[in-house]
């Protein structure tokens, strides 16, 4: 990370934990948007997961680790069909941990 980086308005750390740490006394729900290792390192502290499946191939070499069904549960699924703003079937899932 640049540690010497700053942004008016924003609260810049260098780390997973130190994110977390920052916002342990807040009162919103705090959601991780990526990159793929950070998915990795928040997987094993999160309690709940709101995925997008978008029903499409990409050549990408970036993707969202596999939902152990063991450790997650499904709460809620709701599919969505291509329209003006979206080229691609997807699908919103959400998850809690067992």
């Amino acid at each position: 990370g640049q540690k010497d980086l700053h942004i008016d308005g924003v609260e810049i750390v260098n780390s997973l934990e130190d994110a977390i740490t920052l916002c342990q006394n807040k009162e919103e729900e705090v959601f991780i948007i990526g990159g793929s290792q950070i998915f990795n390192q928040a997987l094993l502290l999160s309690n709940k997961l709101y995925l997008t499946r978008i029903h499409q191939v990409f050549d990408t070499d970036t993707s969202f680790p596999e939902i152990d069904k063991n450790l997650w549960a499904e709460q809620e699924r709701t599919e969505h069909r291509p329209d003006e703003k979206n080229l691609f079937s997807y699908t919103f899932i959400s998850y809690t941990k067992r």
